[in-house]
């Protein structure tokens, strides 16, 4: 290998070293402390849509109260099915009396979508009933699913027992309620999420999941819905684009491609600084050692810079100089 070469070779190690220091520089602290407010912001973004979650269960829930205290006081003779909720269940002990039932129309409806049965009143009820040990007399409103149908059910307690309302999230309520809400509304698979142990003072029995890096442009985190028992039914999924992170990750490569460029133009410079200041003169001191010999002893290095080489070519001329008087 020529000098050249190795002398070359020689300034590769630190300047890989370099990139790669401002490369794990710029992805562990800069882009990781991006990527750290890009999720404080997503959160906040799940809990300003919980809060939105919030007002809307608490306006079923001040309705249905509204409705319970009436009930009390008049009885169930009113027209129910201008309550605004598509069905009306009441119970006391462990009877279940339906004050407003579903509309065979909508249930007929929802067969289109959901795989209803013809007893899905009656799988209401059911559902109601294993609730039911799990309920308070503090109004609750929480999202479940009946044979794979999502409703927002509403109870209220009373002296004699507990009023339930429910309104049945069809497509055109989802597809609506996802607008609103600027999420997807999705399933949550049966042990996707473990049961949480919620405050009384929750009353729409929502929680939210750990934030999930979807790729580098987009994460999302689950507002994660449970029943009165804390078993996860439904949940929210918000999907936020990663601006800060990508916006960093731009910079970063900009960064790093003007650092390449600039170790590549240094390594150019070295390369010519080492033919013009080195190379040259060394091959120059090289071509004057050749012409020294028999037939011209006289003949000297003409080397005499300050530096290094020029106090070899120094040397070397007093070493040939004692050479010829020793002859």
């Amino acid at each position: 290998m020529s000098l050249r070469k190795k002398l070359l070779c020689l300034f590769a190690p630190p300047m890989l070293l370099v990139m790669f220091l401002m490369w794990g520089w710029g992805h562990n602290v800069l882009l990781g402390r991006l990527d750290h407010e890009d999720e404080q912001l997503l959160l906040v973004e799940a809990n300003r849509l919980r809060a939105m979650m919030d007002v809307l269960f608490e306006r079923d829930v001040d309705r249905l109260t509204n409705l319970s205290t009436f009930i009390q006081r008049v009885g169930p003779t009113l027209q129910l099915g201008a309550s605004g909720f598509d069905f009306l269940i009441q119970t006391r002990s462990d009877t279940f009396t339906v004050l407003h039932p579903l509309d065979a129309e909508r249930v007929l409806k929802l067969s289109e979508v959901y795989p209803v049965s013809m007893d899905f009143q009656a799988s209401i009820v059911d559902r109601l009933g294993s609730l039911r040990p799990a309920l308070s007399a503090t109004p609750r409103a929480q999202l479940i699913t009946v044979q794979d149908v999502p409703m927002l059910l509403v109870s209220v307690g009373s002296p004699s027992g507990y009023l339930f309302g429910g309104t049945l999230l069809d497509a055109e309520r989802v597809e609506q309620l996802q607008r609103q809400l600027g999420g997807a509304l999705i399933w949550a698979p049966p042990g996707d999420f473990d049961p949480v142990t919620l405050g009384s003072s929750d009353s729409s029995q929502m929680s939210l999941s750990r934030r999930h890096v979807m790729n580098a442009a987009h994460h999302n985190v689950d507002l994660i819905f449970h029943d009165s028992l804390g078993n996860a039914q439904l949940s929210l999924r918000v999907i936020r684009d990663r601006h800060l992170y990508q916006e960093g990750l731009a910079q970063l490569n900009l960064f790093m491609a003007f650092l390449t460029a600039s170790l590549v133009l240094a390594w150019v410079a070295i390369h010519l600084g080492l033919e013009r200041f080195l190379l040259r003169r060394i091959r120059k001191m090289h071509a004057e050692l050749a012409t020294i010999g028999p037939g011209n002893p006289h003949s000297r290095l003409q080397e005499c810079g300050k530096d290094e080489l020029g106090d070899l070519g120094r040397e070397a001329n007093r070493t040939l100089d004692r050479l010829e008087q020793s002859e």
